[in-house]
């Protein structure tokens, strides 16, 4: 572990013992690394802990116990194999000769003990490696493929142990340990692997695989003592971002203090729940000051210009004054006078050749727990301003390009130009509309964060770094459009300011060099990159779609990573969130200001007349989630794999696939956004009336466009358009919104008999599962004989013309309302199933047989009319049913007998009969089965699944007493609401 990377002054602090006997070193055992388990007696099923007896998957200790193995043993031979063996093999290809003694303390100096591992020696051996491969003419790359197949291997035993046979880090991997092996062994061997496999793709000048984390293990011992310095959310985030350079690192770094950590008691690893309450909250003096400069009004000196209609005579008249003449305003701070002057901005007022006709101003970006904030009044001590105003002086006068400064430079922030009271609301809604403004016309951002500000520009970028990653500014929400928004944004640290862009440029020098030393790291680049690299790739993409080639109907494009750069954010008012993403695209932040809360004021006065286009509503969570629907409306369009997030859902009907808000979901989980299809939301209610699909039940018709109802979802919504249908003479009502997507899934239902007999549904209890049993086949034509399949789509649905007695008559028998029959020819087991005929038995409930021969294309371009499709037939692979565990996210849903709900999957639960393979992990959607319109299933989205295949062998644990549903057909076809 001391050929890692640690803070200055930090010695490496995890021992590695090793108690093997000398007759037992790997190199006692020649014949290369794969061979070395069979040379040592031990079969693929050992190493694999299958115990010979029952087929079963058991602890590395359980089946090695019944071969005589002790968990010593057991230990010993993993440390052997994939700590020493993998560093002599890996090594070996690079022309270097090493043996198990040159990793080990000298005897006399473990003071008796058990042997200590060292890897003080390992950077000198991959300078060599590095020297061996250049100078070899023409330079080998057949060992980089060989070295990849043993770090695969590694790979795949650490991960089965000790990470579930996860591919993705998450929290719920944690202590899901199942061999014998001390921690610190395998922590060591994940960092001598990680290592050397970043030291060949740097030697072989192979591409590193960016967004993947190697191995998906994790050390425990490191987790844990991340835990005890940080936030348990930033603590499992630090353990997916990085790999073990990264989390060794921060492990070893300084942490919050005990009582900063006092306000993280809620928090989890998913979210992080600390706020700092109004109340409570502390103004922060600047270092070495007494403390007794701070008042309730800051002293005013003047306005600098330009000149309006009136001489304000405090900062907030000044502020106001501004305002009232659509300018931005900021402040100086004149250190001599030791009083504020306020100025105006706007574009208007550049004088070509002259400059400004006002100062220019810098945007200050800082979080409220670094003390710089006020919830009471527009003030900061004297003693902040003296230090702010300096660091603006000093940023405008030596670090920006093309700007000589004329005269002192201000500054906007928040706590002195976002008015605060309830008598100056409209103006800092003005203030949250004019963000991006602010931010775009400053020139410059300085972020200001005392976790920053305390180490000099001087130390190692790889402090540097880990300090931006860790920062409380790199957590909050309005920080992430300040940072975004500005053309050249600085971090201010101890000594002077540093550019985004040179934190870039200083990160990669400094990985370039630590791998010339046989240090290859690469978590430096990810920390700064997690806001540097997130703000590169969302301005590029919304800069092309308001000036560039994209149209703006492609704002959607941007959602995925604006969503997972929002992941690492929080905020206390929860309803900021889209106003903030707004004003980051560059959509109009005023609509969606006008849903809000109720103020204390309309509560007392409730026949107040709103203003027009504004939504009063009672909570901040309704407000939340009305802006969020409307944000949706306006994107429009998204990739369909939205509907596999894992995020908590909105409860607005039509809207409930996706995300209710974007921030704080630290563990990965959007769902399918890289590879899935677009799909785009559509309002059924504003399909034609005359379509014969779209009917008015107030005439008699099957739908009503015309129902309003209110949202019982939230509090209180202004009544909505809701789409209603007669089914089994009842009225049945649906969201006029849906996202189409086309998945393959099963219409399933949990049996009631499970239910009768007292038992609570499995996918109720805590572990949230339940198995499913299907039969999947590669595809239709590949299960079915050789013979014809006829398939017969449905009729259409039949418009309906008033009769003469005022009433309303089909013209024909009313037609399927929204599924296809088939009419097979020859025996055909058909997911599961075996249909013989296009029966009426085959067909839903409002299925009724027709003549018509309409051939009108109804929704998603199905036809009406009645065709045949000759399909050629292929002999059937051997039918083998497959049964699968379902692993419902937790959530709220309390699941029923008897219901019909939809499990919809990412990729098709198919085996391929020439070889067995299957994917043993697929994402899914669980949602409730709904009657629509159309040929298509409505689907009322619950939460959404991991589905995994129950192994022949060794996965009948997983599925012990579970309930087990029947699947039949596939359907692809779905609408999400």
């Amino acid at each position: 572990m001391n050929h890692l990377i640690l803070p200055e002054g930090v010695k490496p602090w995890i021992e590695v013992p090793y108690d093997a006997k000398k007759e037992d070193y790997y190199e006692k055992f020649s014949g290369g690394f794969s061979k070395y388990p069979e040379r040592r007696g031990w079969s693929e099923d050992d190493v694999w802990a299958k115990s010979q007896n029952d087929s079963e998957e058991t602890s590395s200790e359980d089946s090695n116990g019944k071969s005589g193995r002790t968990p010593s043993d057991v230990e010993q031979f993993f440390q052997t194999w994939l700590f020493f063996g993998l560093i002599i093999e890996v090594l070996r290809l690079g022309k270097i000769e090493v043996t198990t003694n040159d990793f080990l303390v000298p005897q006399a100096e473990s003071n008796g003990k058990s042997q200590v591992v060292t890897t003080e020696i390992l950077p000198s051996l991959i300078t060599r490696w590095r020297d061996n491969h250049e100078s070899t003419r023409p330079r080998e790359t057949s060992a980089f493929e060989v070295a990849m197949t043993i770090f695969e291997r590694v790979r795949n035993i650490l991960d089965f142990f000790c990470a579930g046979g996860k591919k993705q880090r998450s929290p719920e991997q944690y202590g899901q340990i199942r061999w014998p092996v001390r921690d610190e062994i395998t922590t060591s061997i994940i960092a001598v692997a990680a290592t050397l496999r970043t030291a060949a793709h740097q030697i072989y000048d192979k591409q590193y695989p960016e967004n993947l984390r190697w191995p998906t293990a994790n050390s425990e011992i490191l987790r844990m003592r991340i835990q005890r310095k940080w936030c348990r959310s930033d603590a499992a985030m630090v353990m997916e971002d990085f790999d073990i350079d990264g989390q060794y690192f921060i492990a070893a770094a300084q942490g919050h203090s005990l009582e900063a950590l006092d306000k993280h008691y809620k928090c989890t690893e998913d979210a992080c729940y600390a706020k700092v309450e109004d109340g409570t909250y502390a103004i922060k003096h600047a270092e070495g000051c007494l403390g007794e400069d701070l008042h309730p009004e800051i002293k005013y000196i003047g306005h600098l210009g330009p000149e309006y209609d009136r001489e304000p005579k405090s900062l907030v008249e000044g502020v106001k004054s501004i305002m009232d003449h659509y300018h931005l305003p900021f402040v100086v701070w004149n250190p001599e006078l030791r009083g504020i002057e306020t100025s105006g901005y706007a574009k208007k007022l550049f004088v070509p050749g002259k400059g400004f006709a006002t100062p220019p101003f810098v945007a200050i970006s800082h979080v409220w727990a670094g003390g710089m904030g006020n919830p009471f009044h527009n003030s900061l001590p004297d003693c902040q301003l003296d230090r702010i105003q300096g660091m603006v002086d000093e940023l405008c006068g030596n670090h920006l390009r093309h700007h000589t400064l004329k005269e002192r430079p201000g500054f906007w922030m928040d706590t002195l130009c976002c008015l605060v009271g309830e008598e100056n609301n409209e103006y800092r809604e003005q203030s949250i509309e004019k963000m991006r403004e602010i931010y775009r016309q400053a020139v410059a951002v300085l972020i200001i964060d005392p976790w920053l500000t305390a180490i000099a520009s001087t130390a190692p970028m790889s402090e540097i770094c880990h300090r931006i990653y860790m920062s409380a500014w790199a957590r909050r929400l309005w920080t992430h459009q300040e940072g975004y928004l500005g053309d050249e944004v600085f971090y201010q640290l101890q000594d002077k300011p540093i550019s985004l862009s040179k934190i870039h440029t200083r990160t990669i020098q400094f990985e370039a060099i630590s791998a010339a030393k046989g240090q290859p790291v690469m978590f430096p680049n990810r920390a700064q990159g997690k806001t540097g690299t997130y703000y590169k790739a969302i301005k590029a993409i919304i800069s092309s779609i308001s000036e560039g080639p994209i149209n703006t109907d492609n704002r959607w494009i941007a959602y995925k990573d604006l969503a997972e750069s929002l992941a690492y954010r929080s905020t206390t008012k929860i309803e900021d969130e889209i106003a903030c993403v707004a004003s980051i695209m560059g959509i109009p932040v005023e609509p969606y200001l006008k849903i809000r809360k109720r103020r204390p004021k309309e509560a007392e006065t409730p026949k107040e007349t709103p203003k027009t286009g504004e939504v009063i509503v009672e909570t901040s969570e309704d407000v939340a989630e009305l802006r969020m629907v409307r944000f949706l409306k306006e994107i429009n369009r998204f990739r369909q794999g939205i509907i596999f997030n894992n995020y908590r859902r909105l409860k607005t009907p039509g809207f409930r696939w996706a995300p209710a808000s974007m921030l704080g979901h630290r563990s990965s989980g959007f769902g399918d956004m890289d590879k899935s299809e677009a799909g785009t939301i559509i309002d059924f209610s504003k399909l034609d009336p005359n379509d014969n699909l779209v009917e008015f039940s107030s005439l008699g018709m099957k739908l009503d466009l015309n129902k309003l109802a209110t949202n019982k979802a939230l509090s209180w919504t202004p009544p909505a358009r809701y789409l209603s249908m007669k089914l089994n003479g009842k009225d049945v009502e649906f969201p006029p919104f849906g996202l189409p997507v086309k998945y393959p899934g099963y219409i399933i239902k949990f049996s009631r008999d499970r239910d009768r007999d007292g038992h609570k549904l499995t996918v109720n209890m805590a572990e949230r599962r339940f198995a499913i049993k299907t039969t999947p086949v590669k595809s239709l034509a590949d299960n079915v004989p050789p013979a014809s399949v006829s398939i017969e789509m449905a009729p259409p649905l039949q418009k309906v013309a008033p009769s003469s007695t005022g009433k309303t008559t089909p013209s024909s028998s009313s037609s399927s309302f929204g599924k296809a029959s088939l009419s097979l020819s020859g025996r055909v087991p058909s997911f599961g199933k075996t249909s013989s005929s296009s029966s009426s038995e085959n067909k839903s409930p409002s299925t009724v047989g027709s003549n018509s021969t309409n051939t009108t294309t109804p929704f998603f371009g199905l036809p009406r009319s009645p065709s045949l499709i000759q399909l050629p037939l292929k002999s059937p692979p051997p039918v083998v049913t497959i049964e699968h565990v379902v692993f419902v996210d937790e959530n709220n849903v309390q699941w029923k007998a008897g219901v019909s709900y939809a499990l919809i999957l990412q990729k098709p639960l198919v085996a391929d009969h020439r070889n067995g393979n299957e994917a043993a992990e697929v994402k899914a959607m669980i949602g409730r089965s709904q009657p629509g319109p159309g040929l298509t299933n409505w689907v009322e989205s619950l939460c959404s699944a991991v589905v995994r295949r129950v192994k022949a062998r060794g996965d009948e644990k997983m599925k012990f007493g579970l309930d087990i549903v029947e699947v039949g057909e596939v359907r692809r076809d779905w609408v999400i609401t």
